[in-house]
């Protein structure tokens, strides 16, 4: 992809995931598809991160403020990403394997 592209579909999922939250307030079944934008999301800053995206997390916690139910997605976020571990020796990015 090129680098409008990347960011288009960037902002979008951004979006999706900060507005997401407020919208299914209260509707638990909807619960599962905003975990799996999650998953989507930090996969994609684990692509983007070195290279573009470096202000992922200040993102993440300014977005916090905004409302409980944000707050609460932006750390279910933060936990995703720091259950990958970073192989610093190696420069990748590892999934853990606990279960």
């Amino acid at each position: 992809m090129d680098a409008d592209s990347k960011l288009n579909m960037r902002n979008f999922m951004i979006t999706q995931v900060l507005n997401t939250p407020d919208q299914i307030a209260g509707q638990p079944n909807a619960a599962s598809l905003l975990t799996k934008m999650n998953g989507t999301l930090v996969s994609m800053v684990k692509l983007e991160w070195n290279n573009s995206w470096s202000d992922f997390i200040p993102d993440i916690c300014n977005s916090a403020a905004a409302s409980v139910n944000k707050c609460e997605n932006a750390l279910s976020i933060l936990l995703l990403l720091s259950e990958e571990v970073i192989d610093f020796s190696k420069g990748t990015i590892l999934r853990s394997e606990v279960d």
